[in-house]
């Protein structure tokens, strides 16, 4: 079997239109960039399926049949991307080149990851052998906001069916085996007011909440099971706000 072989002219202009799709979630319109893909990848023959949570916000599943008996691999990976933020040197949205760099919103977390599993996917198809495998490209909405509405729609779903899974987030290189996810929950404080010469009289729910945060950070601390993961990255953050939910969330070291 040949290696399937990448232009890397086309690379480079693939990713600089994925970029220059405004997919800042919220709102998200990551259909824009379903779009796209879906224009390169049915034509070569893979199977197309789009579903969402809600209009204009598609997950794209595009799937490369194997001639059967080997197992289905999927490329995972998310189109949109955070706000823009201050300190941009370069148009956010103008993919341009200065030197070696291409200058995005997004092109690091993660829309180099998506072209590069659509550029894979379309080497493979050119090169012109078929695996006994299946190939399965997700490219997913909603990660910026916890994913609900896109991977964690397609599990809702029933549409994360494989025996292998690489997502591809940005992580400085290394690999990792194993991700911790995230939980959310509510967590209701009760309190009374006083009069702030008599505090004694009330009970201060802040203070309650600021224990339990506290609680939070010592049981819910960085855990490295062995079995799971060689390096296991630490916790991001933990939020709270009177009366709302304090949030945990975990994400890989260099996915920024």
């Amino acid at each position: 079997m040949t290696r399937p072989v990448v232009d890397p002219r086309d690379a480079i202009a693939f990713l600089q239109a994925l970029v220059r799709l405004d997919t800042v979630n919220p709102p998200g319109r990551e259909s824009l960039a379903a779009d796209l893909i879906q224009s390169r990848l049915e034509p070569l023959g893979f199977e197309i399926e789009r579903v969402g949570a809600e209009a204009g916000r598609d997950c794209l599943l595009a799937t490369l049949r194997g001639t059967g008996g080997g197992p289905t691999l999927i490329f995972n990976g998310h189109t949109d991307v955070q706000p823009v933020g201050p300190g941009w040197t370069h148009d956010p949205f103008g993919a341009e080149i200065d030197g070696d760099r291409l200058y995005g919103n997004g092109v690091h977390d993660m829309k180099a990851g998506v072209a590069a599993f659509v550029l894979a996917g379309e080497a493979l198809v050119r090169q012109g052998q078929r695996l006994r495998g299946s190939l399965l490209l997700q490219a997913v909405p909603d990660e910026v906001s916890g994913g609900v509405k896109g991977t964690g729609y397609l599990f809702a779903n029933k549409k994360l069916a494989g025996d292998y899974a690489v997502v591809c987030e940005p992580t400085g290189l290394d690999v990792f085996v194993a991700h911790r996810g995230m939980m959310w929950f509510t967590l209701s404080v009760n309190g009374e007011p006083a009069h702030s010469g008599r505090p004694w009289l009330g009970v201060n729910a802040i203070a309650k909440v600021s224990t339990v945060i506290q609680e939070l950070e010592r049981a819910l601390g960085p855990i490295s099971p062995p079995a799971l993961t060689r390096r296991c990255p630490p916790p991001a953050s933990t939020s709270a706000a009177s009366r709302a939910a304090p949030r945990r969330t975990w994400s890989p070291r260099a996915a920024g």
